[in-house]
């Protein structure tokens, strides 16, 4: 196997100048495409309530005040959609609104 520019293994040890900045013949790593952010771009999950049909400003964790306490009742997920069992929670709730007046 060996030619002119010597055996194989001197052949597979040569490394192109491109790559000898690089540390030990590596490749260099490939860069990841990002595209540019918009800077006329208005995030409105920020501007409004995280619940369903919900246009209030958000309070706290993205909710306004009524569906924030529907949250930390479990009525509502984190995302705001209901709970699978609203109806059952939804009552409970509201009888115990009855009975602390």
């Amino acid at each position: 196997m060996a030619d002119k520019k010597g055996t194989l293994k001197a052949q597979l040890s040569v490394v192109p100048p491109q790559y000898e900045k690089q540390g030990g013949g590596q490749a260099p790593e490939a860069k990841k495409f990002t595209p540019p952010t918009p800077s006329n771009m208005i995030q409105l999950s920020a501007h409004k309530c995280a619940a369903e049909d919900c246009k209030q400003k958000p309070a706290r964790a993205g909710f306004c005040d009524e569906h924030y306490n529907w949250f930390k009742e479990g009525l509502l997920t984190l995302e705001g959609y209901k709970a699978k069992d609203f109806d059952k929670k939804y009552h409970s709730m509201m009888r115990r609104k009855q009975q602390a007046a």
